[in-house]
């Protein structure tokens, strides 16, 4: 029961992962939306604009470009003086505005990955990700050999319609 739960948890975040725009979307629907005229500014001047934007001690540090036209770019500052003092920015692309800034800690993706990875724990959740893992190709494998006949007759299906209405449904239920 243990492992089919950290298993289902795992699943769980790693499907929220695939979908993490689209909940970005729902959640920060103004933060990340942006309404396109003309290019982008140039890189260089972007960046300028975000740095003098930037509360002081803060300096940019990644510009992530979006290859949607109507999605804002994303930003990552940090403070020299305090490493811990990590902010996410949604910059428009092309007035060089900031339109949120908030701790990375609050980010949905990082808190998504932290949940996937660590289960929310740090290293101890790796070990139990990685023991739930090896216990699940172990189930694999074991399933396999202990199945392995049954793999012959998969691909030649047969119903016993003549045998019953039991036969039937148990050919079907194999199918």
């Amino acid at each position: 029961v243990g492992l089919g739960l950290v298993l289902i948890f795992i699943t769980g975040t790693g499907a929220l992962l695939v979908v993490q725009r689209e909940l970005e979307s729902a959640v920060d629907g103004e933060a990340i939306r942006v309404e396109p005229c003309g290019d982008a500014l140039p890189f260089t001047a972007l960046a300028d604009r975000i740095q003098s934007a930037a509360p002081d001690g803060l300096h940019l540090a990644v510009l992530a470009p979006d290859r949607d036209p109507q999605r804002a770019w994303k930003a990552l500052l940090l403070n020299p003086a305090d490493p811990r003092d990590r902010r996410l920015a949604t910059v428009d692309p092309y007035t060089g505005r900031l339109i949120s800034l908030r701790p990375e800690s609050s980010a949905l993706q990082l808190r998504l990955r932290e949940l996937h990875y660590e289960l929310g724990s740090g290293r101890p959740g790796i070990v139990v990700a990685a023991l739930a893992a090896i216990g699940l190709l172990g189930l694999t494998l074991t399933g396999l050999w202990m199945y392995g006949g049954a793999w012959k007759n998969l691909w030649r299906p047969t119903l016993r319609l003549r045998q019953g209405g039991i036969a039937a449904w148990s050919d079907l239920h194999r199918w």
